[in-house]
């Protein structure tokens, strides 16, 4: 028996044994550390916005072009969409275990790709993402102003512009995602006044996509005008329109006799957020909460610290975020650290 054979040759034994050790040792230094064995199949993402739809006009004219596409992708087990009333479309595309995410991605987008035609313009100018995530919550940040200073739409503002990307990057991080609000020029539209002056909504699209736009200006000194030209000089024109006095005087329509419909005669204009769907809070003080979810296959630990070495790299506004509070999830744990 093979039994016998090692009992007979002890030194044998021995040998294999250490041998066996050692590789041991090497193999759980390569090994991905995870709160639970990858036993989940691959997921992957597709996420689109159709400002102001509810969740009815997304599900018919977002959700049911690009189901019809993905449906029967290769390797797909399920599929799982979510449409929200705050404008946001949501697609879970799920995987047979073991099936490649990378390839699984590329197929996805092909299929999402060939829906794009079928989807209103507004939805492709905001973009569809097609990405690749563990579908579990790695961390959550939340980021707050000791002293009050700032509000939620500040916190929030700063956050995408200064540490969302930078987080991104980082490997073994899947998809970041901020739960609150930036700030938007918001544009209160006088349903009375629009039916007093005869005013349509598309028109006042249209007034917008056509006066809040970066155009080039040209040059000055082309060679066509005089050989004898030495220089060329870029026009700059301004940027778009920032201050609510600027969005106040967009000419929204024009009448016969030379006046001019503006704006403002028909709309409260304001600086405010871009939605007003969710909020967050830290110990009673307005906080900016960002979620981040671990690609697939990734460390967790490694991923984990990181994120934190990132932040605490970070060059804080002393006023302003100063300190930050972490919210771990790893381990099956919620711990809060206070980061210097």
């Amino acid at each position: 028996m093979l039994s016998q054979f090692f009992i007979n040759r002890p030194k044998f034994a021995f040998v294999i044994s250490i041998i066996l050790a050692f590789l041991g040792s090497i193999a759980i230094k390569q090994m991905p550390v995870s709160d639970y064995p990858d036993i989940t199949p691959p997921v992957i993402n597709v996420v689109a916005v159709y400002p102001g739809a509810s969740a009815e006009t997304i599900e018919t004219v977002v959700g049911s072009a690009i189901e019809a596409e993905v449906n029967g992708v290769d390797d797909m087990l399920y599929m799982d969409s979510r449409s929200s009333n705050d404008g946001s479309y949501r697609l879970q595309v799920t995987f047979n275990i073991g099936t490649d995410p990378d390839m699984a991605q590329v197929n996805v987008q092909n299929r999402v790709s060939a829906a794009l035609s079928s989807l209103p313009s507004v939805v492709n100018e905001m973009g569809v993402r097609v990405f690749k995530a563990s579908s579990d919550t790695l961390m959550a940040l939340a980021v707050y102003s000791p002293n009050n200073t700032f509000d939620e739409t500040h916190l929030n503002t700063w956050v995408e512009v200064n540490l969302q990307d930078r987080l991104t990057r980082i490997p073994g991080v899947g998809d970041t995602n901020v739960l609150g609000t930036s700030y938007a020029m918001r544009i209160w539209l006088d349903v009375e006044h629009m039916q007093a002056l005869n005013v349509t909504t598309q028109e006042v699209r249209q007034a917008l996509l056509d006066q809040n736009n970066q155009i080039p200006a040209g040059q000055l000194g082309s060679t066509l005008i005089s050989e004898d030209i030495a220089f060329q000089t870029p026009l700059l024109s301004d940027e778009r329109l920032q201050s609510e006095q600027e969005f106040s005087s967009i000419i929204v329509k024009s009448a016969a006799d030379g006046s001019h419909i503006y704006l403002a005669d028909i709309a409260h204009i304001e600086m405010g957020n871009d939605r007003y769907e969710s909020y967050a809070h830290l110990n009673g003080q307005a906080a900016s909460l960002m979620t981040i979810s671990l690609a697939p296959g990734a460390n967790a630990l490694e991923t984990s610290a990181a994120i934190k070495q990132l932040l605490d790299d970070t060059d804080w506004p002393s006023d302003m975020l100063m300190p930050t509070h972490l919210i771990l999830l790893t381990l099956s744990k919620t711990r809060s650290v206070i980061l210097p």
